[in-house]
């Protein structure tokens, strides 16, 4: 094959196999995924919320998560329904409430 400037020729270079592993990349195994995040819920006894809030708290030991870097955020869900509706006064009460529990975010829904 001649040159550039149609002198000397040049060695075709053949390009490289597409597709093919090295022998050190056929010995790696294939890792599989792994699990990065833990959402979980549990519903609590209305009558003993802050016995069975506690249970979970000491069943999540922080420590041991802290060690392996995660970044935890409890929360706490409130829900009540009442068939009947609620009134405007208990609506005023309601939301009162929960602006000095400072709950991040409330509303009533109509179904």
């Amino acid at each position: 094959m001649a040159g550039a400037d149609g002198g000397t020729p040049t060695p075709a270079s053949s390009p490289p196999p597409t597709g093919s592993l090295m022998a050190s990349e056929l010995a790696k195994p294939v890792e599989a995924p792994k699990p990065e995040c833990f959402p979980g819920t549990a519903a609590l006894d209305p009558q003993r919320d802050g016995r069975d809030a506690w249970k979970i708290r000491r069943g999540w030991n922080r420590p041991s998560h802290q060690r392996i870097g995660a970044d935890v955020t409890v929360r706490i869900a409130i829900e009540a329904c009442i068939a009947s509706g609620v009134t405007d006064n208990a609506v005023c009460i309601v939301t009162e409430n929960a602006r000095t529990l400072k709950l991040t975010s409330h509303r009533f829904e109509k179904d």
